[in-house]
């Protein structure tokens, strides 16, 4: 900050500083909040929520939201069960189901397609059932039940499908499957 300071004592102020490093961040970690939809589910998010929505169904931590945003961690969870509730999902798969379903797009899709070595196509009709079923926000528990099987088996049929298509959690791989989609269309 006191280099901010220095800046701003030199004739640059303190809200372009603030811009350009939001900007050098966004780069960094390839986020870049879009506009607020007006209509549909994600209208009726307040800003702060929506923002922090976005970062969730980005595939972000919520240590990386809070860093982006300049705010504490603890207010992107205070925001993030506000979301929750107010557009009834349990997860951020379901979140980022909902913010692919209004056509809201994340830069960080073309890096998750790069990075796996697959397509849709490649999937076995098994792994595609499983993919849609992580997609739609279900849990282990959820999972386990719809394939007739037990949970630690489900849990790590999960684990494998992740290594698979080469993400790391089941918001990215949501996030690869509706990317992979759009590309085969």
């Amino acid at each position: 900050m006191a280099a901010a300071r220095a800046g701003a004592a030199e004739g640059v102020s303190m809200e372009t500083i603030k811009r350009t490093v939001r900007e050098v961040c966004e780069a960094a970690i390839g986020l870049k909040i879009p506009a607020k939809p007006t209509t549909g589910p994600l209208a009726r998010m307040p800003l702060r929520q929506f923002e922090i929505g976005y970062g969730a169904a980005a595939g972000l931590s919520n240590k990386e939201i809070a860093n982006h945003l300049e705010i504490s961690e603890a207010t992107v969870k205070v925001h993030m069960k506000a979301a929750f509730r107010l557009l009834d999902v349990d997860n951020r798969s379901s979140l980022a189901r909902i913010f692919n379903d209004a056509g809201i797009t994340f830069d960080r899709d073309r890096d998750l397609l790069e990075r796996s070595s697959i397509t849709v196509a490649d999937l076995r009709d098994d792994e595609r059932d499983l993919i849609k079923l992580l997609a739609d926000g279900k849990t282990d528990e959820e999972i386990a039940a719809i394939l007739s099987t037990s949970v630690p088996r489900a849990k790590g049929r999960v684990r494998s499908l992740l290594a698979r298509i080469n993400t790391n959690n089941r918001t990215s791989a949501a996030r690869w499957w509706f990317a992979a989609n759009k590309e085969s269309a």
